[in-house]
């Protein structure tokens, strides 16, 4: 038994065929059509064709684009807190210059990689507002920035931690 594929061309009267087998038996096929497009008619039929609805929205469920928005908005929020934390923490009674400055940039880079995926999936990115963040640290009824740090930490965990296995909420004052 032989794992031998011979090719040839055959000439005959409309031209050129080519020959595949597995014996030396070079006749050509006739009759045959290869049409590969009406194979994939039934995927293509699929494919939307409206203009705003995206082609990469493929199992992207509306809970989840709605989850991210809402996480992006989290970052963004806590990435505000965090400034005004630099801001409290650059001052000239306080002198910690540069303290948050990478939580800020952090808390930025994070919400950029959930714009880039939900841009990628097909999803819409949609940014609420920010709210204004406490701007005195050493009062004592509101805290100071540290203990204020941690809070904003904790909740932003908890947000991510779904409330059930199959519909995740974010939980987020």
């Amino acid at each position: 038994m032989s794992s031998i594929l011979w090719f040839s061309a055959v000439r005959n009267e409309s031209g050129v065929a080519v020959c595949a087998s597995k014996n030396a038996n070079n006749q050509p096929l006739t009759g045959v059509v290869f049409e590969p497009f009406e194979e994939v008619n039934k995927e293509l039929d699929l494919v939307p064709t409206l203009p705003q609805v995206s082609l990469a929205l493929q199992k992207f469920i509306d809970e989840s684009k709605a989850t991210i928005n809402e996480h992006i908005n989290v970052k963004y929020n806590v990435s505000y807190i965090y400034h005004a934390m630099f801001a409290y923490f650059d001052r000239e009674n306080v002198a910690r210059k540069g303290f948050f400055k990478e939580s800020i940039e952090e808390e930025r880079d994070h919400a950029k990689k959930l714009m880039e995926y939900q841009n990628k999936h097909g999803g819409r990115v949609k940014l609420q507002l920010i709210l204004m963040p406490v701007s005195e640290f050493d009062h004592p009824k509101k805290g100071d920035a540290l203990y204020e740090s941690r809070k904003k930490e904790e909740k932003k965990q908890k947000a991510w931690l779904p409330t059930n296995a199959q519909q995740p909420k974010l939980q987020v004052d």
